[in-house]
């Protein structure tokens, strides 16, 4: 019996802050979203508490943390892709500045423990020496240290 008038003292409770929450907030799909939420979580309480059920909340938080730590890694290489097509856009812009055409350029990135995306190396291929060497020093000149630089040649 203590159980019940405890699952009934939740449900006013509960009952009672979803209306303070949804007085004091604009009405959109949210709201909506987190009444339903509440609702259906309430639902459950009262129908385990009537039958003792024991439901084991642990195991949907743990497949939930599994989940975003699925997506965080799906987004991070996403980002670390992207940032990489971008920087190899801008390096064959700059190469092309002194009319330069590399055969190949790969552009190698890393992220920070601030979740910045960093350029460490760049290495390009070019078919004549001459070109190798002109790209090298720009690259060298453009990028600074912090980066590493590899200019190659590949003469047919």
């Amino acid at each position: 019996m203590n159980t019940l008038k405890a699952t009934v003292l939740t449900v006013c409770i509960f009952l009672v802050a979803a209306e303070i929450i949804a007085r004091f907030c604009p009405k959109n799909e949210m709201i909506n979203f987190i009444r339903g939420l509440i609702s259906v979580l309430l639902l459950i309480s009262a129908v385990s508490s009537l039958f003792h059920l024991d439901i084991n909340w642990n195991v949907a938080i743990d497949q939930a943390q599994e989940q975003q730590n699925e997506l965080s890694g799906y987004v991070e290489e996403q980002m670390e892709d992207s940032a990489q097509r971008e920087l190899e856009k801008s390096i064959r812009g700059l190469l092309a500045t002194i009319d330069l055409k590399p055969e190949k350029i790969e552009i190698f990135t890393d992220i920070t423990d601030e979740s910045s995306i960093v350029l460490t190396k760049v290495s390009a291929t070019f078919f004549y020496e001459s070109d190798a060497q002109r790209a090298d020093a720009l690259l060298q000149n453009v990028l600074g240290e912090e980066t590493e630089v590899e200019v190659k040649t590949d003469g047919h």
